[in-house]
Protein backbone atom coordinates (compact mmCIF):
# COMPACT_ATOMS: atom_id res chain seq x y z
CA UNK A 1 0.00 0.00 0.00
CA UNK A 2 1.56 3.28 -0.86
CA UNK A 3 0.48 6.45 0.78
CA UNK A 4 0.35 10.09 -1.04
CA UNK A 5 1.67 12.38 0.82
CA UNK A 6 -1.17 14.07 1.91
CA UNK A 7 -1.87 10.80 3.79
CA UNK A 8 1.33 10.35 5.33
CA UNK A 9 0.99 14.15 6.41
CA UNK A 10 -2.33 13.86 7.98
CA UNK A 11 -1.39 9.94 9.44
CA UNK A 12 1.75 11.66 10.92
CA UNK A 13 -0.39 14.42 12.34
CA UNK A 14 -3.00 11.94 13.69
CA UNK A 15 0.21 10.22 15.69
CA UNK A 16 1.82 13.29 17.33
CA UNK A 17 -1.56 14.71 18.63
CA UNK A 18 -2.74 11.03 19.95
CA UNK A 19 0.84 10.88 21.59
CA UNK A 20 0.40 14.37 22.83
CA UNK A 21 -2.89 14.07 23.81
CA UNK A 22 -1.86 10.73 25.95
CA UNK A 23 1.07 12.38 27.82
CA UNK A 24 -0.88 15.55 28.41
CA UNK A 25 -3.82 13.49 30.04
CA UNK A 26 -0.79 11.09 32.12
CA UNK A 27 0.71 14.44 33.04
CA UNK A 28 -2.22 15.30 34.75
CA UNK A 29 -3.59 12.07 36.42
CA UNK A 30 0.27 12.21 38.20
CA UNK A 31 -0.48 15.86 38.98
CA UNK A 32 -3.99 14.93 40.59
CA UNK A 33 -2.45 12.13 42.24
CA UNK A 34 0.67 14.13 43.76
CA UNK A 35 -2.28 16.78 44.98
CA UNK A 36 -4.42 13.77 46.96
CA UNK A 37 -2.14 11.78 48.16
CA UNK A 38 1.19 12.62 50.24
CA UNK A 39 4.13 11.38 49.36
CA UNK A 40 4.29 8.73 52.17
CA UNK A 41 0.93 7.16 50.97
CA UNK A 42 1.85 6.95 47.29
CA UNK A 43 4.84 5.15 47.82
CA UNK A 44 2.65 2.50 50.10
CA UNK A 45 0.47 2.32 47.09
CA UNK A 46 2.88 1.75 44.38
CA UNK A 47 5.30 -0.55 45.99
CA UNK A 48 2.89 -2.73 47.95
CA UNK A 49 2.32 -6.45 46.51
CA UNK A 50 -1.14 -5.80 47.47
CA UNK A 51 -3.26 -4.09 50.17
CA UNK A 52 -7.11 -4.32 51.46
CA UNK A 53 -9.84 -1.52 50.78
CA UNK A 54 -12.77 -1.26 53.41
CA UNK A 55 -16.18 -0.16 52.68
CA UNK A 56 -17.25 1.32 56.03
CA UNK A 57 -20.47 2.54 57.57
CA UNK A 58 -19.99 6.43 57.83
CA UNK A 59 -22.00 5.96 61.32
CA UNK A 60 -21.30 3.79 64.02
CA UNK A 61 -25.12 3.93 66.21
CA UNK A 62 -27.02 2.90 62.71
CA UNK A 63 -24.78 -0.10 61.85
CA UNK A 64 -25.31 -0.98 65.26
CA UNK A 65 -29.30 -0.53 64.81
CA UNK A 66 -28.65 -2.04 61.50
CA UNK A 67 -28.01 -5.69 63.13
CA UNK A 68 -24.36 -4.80 62.31
CA UNK A 69 -22.73 -4.77 65.52
CA UNK A 70 -20.94 -8.13 65.13
CA UNK A 71 -18.86 -6.60 62.43
CA UNK A 72 -15.26 -6.27 62.91
CA UNK A 73 -14.47 -2.32 63.17
CA UNK A 74 -11.83 0.16 61.94
CA UNK A 75 -10.93 2.70 64.12
CA UNK A 76 -14.47 2.86 65.57
CA UNK A 77 -16.09 2.15 62.09
CA UNK A 78 -18.29 -0.70 61.09
CA UNK A 79 -16.64 -2.79 58.24
CA UNK A 80 -19.41 -3.53 55.77
CA UNK A 81 -17.27 -5.48 53.54
CA UNK A 82 -13.49 -5.26 52.44
CA UNK A 83 -11.49 -6.50 49.03
CA UNK A 84 -8.21 -7.27 48.42
CA UNK A 85 -6.68 -5.36 45.51
CA UNK A 86 -3.39 -6.78 44.03
CA UNK A 87 -0.72 -5.47 41.48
Amino acid sequence: MKLNKPKLIFFVATLLVLFGYSWYTNRAREQKIAEVFSTDTRQILEHSQSFILYSLHPRSLEAEAMGLQANPKFHGYTIMGQTEIKH
